[in-house]
């Protein structure tokens, strides 16, 4: 399914359908018009009564607006629409393989014109049997011209008064019609000729109507006849979405409001013919126009709406930021501040400025404002998948512990050296109360991004050494060190920092590197040397833990990595 979000799809590619997409295009909004090629002027020559553009082929003005919406961003998917669905807000056209989700959808499909099936009408049809007179009468004015009757009476001897306004030389065949008396009294007064019986073809010489014949066989010579047929909206989906047509005149269709916003329908606005049966091209051009205002000012007022609740929901998690940062802040321990508390980048800076200087050529990529923009998603993920070289799957494993240690309530959460908090976010997911995740790193251009990518109202990040964490003694349930240690110059040191601050019953758990003879094939030692990247023994680390009082300290191989995991004895 197709993830992207449209702010309008217009089904139909005709004058209602390129109209509303140029003018939302020139909006700025994103349109998608869905045209099945078909429009229903297409036997028509030429189009009339559309102002600058008289005479015009109708097949060069689907072009020419294909075009100019194409010119303002519009994609024109040529294809059909075969169904359209709610999904919550928005709405679903099924175009071929692709399912289109809009906010609004605009439809402009047309209609359908069922001709008689007297011989010759439909194959005629658009040439010199016609419908409308205000499309065709002028080309045809002052020749011999008939009216054929339809299974619409009304429209019929509507056609019959109005074609003497094109040509005094007119007959009427009722075709089996019932006229009433006073009907044909006053068609006869406007000259006409009234001719009863069926009428069982056109005679056709030359490519050109030559006259009509009865069921008697009697032939009376005309060059052009106007018929009357059913109008049959291609509403489809409208009806598919609950939409029902209402009658209003000879040919139900579905009701609209003056801008074409379709009744029962929010989000759905209707164009063209498939409302308006008696559309010509300019009045389509003009629904269109005016529904295309009329969606602009949905989706504006739709904007705003949304915009106030990111705004007032930005502002509500600032303040439970705010209030964050506040109780990290008085967690910290006066005594064991770099400097006071800082809060200029969004996170609490107390470190002392001598610590911010980098050692060694691993220590010194930490503070690349570049890698911290790659290393959350592509560097760490990479590098921790080396240690699972000759091992299980480490990333599964660390996804295992990282929900193992998820915090719940108001617990305390420290991830030292969490560099652009990779692992906070997931830690703080179902904390609660005064819950928080404090991640903790030396690096400027970590945070940075931690700040940007991953701070919440549960979560907060402070800059400060891990060889002397600024927090008292006791201060976390939880304190972890993922995929880091091996990069800190003093492991040993920060070990016992980490230990001091969980406080009795409290957890701690460690992912590092561990020293195994592929290792020692690659060469630890000279890269230790360069880099001042640590490969450890594997009961060093557990030793550490013991050393600092720290029991059920347990130990996962992984390759070239291990997962420790203790506790502060209670």
């Amino acid at each position: 399914m197709n993830e992207i979000i449209i702010d309008t799809v217009i089904v139909g590619g005709g004058a209602a359908g390129l109209t509303a997409a140029q003018v939302l295009g020139r909006a700025r909004r994103s349109v998608t018009v869905v045209d099945a090629g078909e429009p229903r002027n297409a036997p028509a020559e030429h189009m009339h009564g559309y102002l600058g553009h008289d005479g015009l082929n109708p097949a060069e003005l689907l072009a020419i607006g294909r075009r100019e919406a194409q010119a303002y961003g519009v994609r024109v998917h040529s294809g059909r629409a075969t169904a359209a669905r709610r999904d919550g807000d928005l709405i679903e056209v099924v175009a071929g393989d692709e399912v289109l989700r809009a906010r609004t959808l605009l439809v402009a499909t047309g209609l359908t014109d069922v001709l008689s099936d007297i011989p010759g009408v439909a194959e005629r049809f658009g040439r010199d049997v016609l419908h409308c007179p205000f499309c065709h009468g002028y080309e045809v004015r002052d020749r011999p011209l008939a009216v054929i009757g339809g299974e619409v009476a009304a429209m019929s001897v509507h056609q019959a008064l109005l074609i003497p306004q094109w040509s005094r030389d007119m007959v009427f065949f009722t075709n089996g019609l019932d006229i009433s008396t006073e009907d044909r009294t006053t068609i006869e007064a406007r000259g006409t000729s009234i001719v009863d019986g069926a009428v069982a073809g056109l005679v056709v010489e030359g490519d050109a109507l030559r006259a009509v014949r009865l069921a008697d066989g009697t032939e009376i010579e005309r060059e052009a006849v106007f018929v009357g047929p059913r109008f049959v909206p291609q509403d489809d989906l409208l009806i598919g979405l609950g939409a029902e047509r209402v009658a209003a005149g000879p040919f139900p269709t579905v009701p609209v409001d003056p801008m074409g916003a379709v009744t029962g329908q929010p989000g759905v606005w209707a164009a063209g013919n498939v409302v308006n049966p008696m559309a010509q091209v300019i009045v389509a051009a003009g629904a269109g126009s005016v529904a295309a205002t009329a969606i602009s000012a949905h989706l504006l007022q739709s904007d705003i709406e949304r915009e106030r609740t990111r705004v007032g929901a930005e502002r509500a998690s600032v303040g439970r930021m705010t209030g964050a940062i506040d109780r990290v802040e008085a967690m910290l321990d006066p005594t064991r501040l770099g400097r006071e508390p800082d809060r200029t980048h969004g996170y609490l800076d107390v470190l002392k400025p001598e610590s911010a200087k980098p050692t060694g050529l691993s220590n010194a990529l930490m503070h690349n404002p570049a890698l911290a923009a790659v290393y959350e998603k592509a560097w760490r993920p990479a590098f921790t998948r080396l240690f699972s070289l000759g091992g299980s799957g480490t990333l599964s494993r660390q996804d295992v512990l990282l929900d193992e240690l998820t915090g719940r309530g108001d617990q305390k959460i420290l991830d030292v050296a969490c560099g652009p908090g990779l692992y906070t976010k997931p830690l703080a997911r179902k904390l609660s109360g005064d819950g928080v995740v404090v991640g903790l790193d030396v690096s400027d251009a970590m945070l940075q991004r931690a700040v940007r990518d991953n701070a919440g109202d549960r979560v907060v990040y402070v800059r400060g050494s891990a060889l002397e964490l600024p927090f008292p003694d006791g201060a976390f349930d939880t304190v972890v060190c993922l995929a880091a240690l091996y990069l800190i110059p003093a492991p040993r040191l920060a070990v016992r920092e980490i230990c001091r601050v969980v406080k009795p019953g409290g957890r701690v758990a460690l992912f590092t590197s561990l020293q195994t003879p592929l290792t020692s094939v690659l060469g630890s030692s000279t890269a230790e040397r360069v880099s001042g990247f640590r490969w450890f023994g594997k009961d060093e680390i557990t030793g550490w833990l013991r050393d600092n009082g720290l029991v059920d300290v347990k130990q996962t191989v992984s390759g070239q990595g291990q997962f420790v995991t203790a506790r502060r004895a209670d």
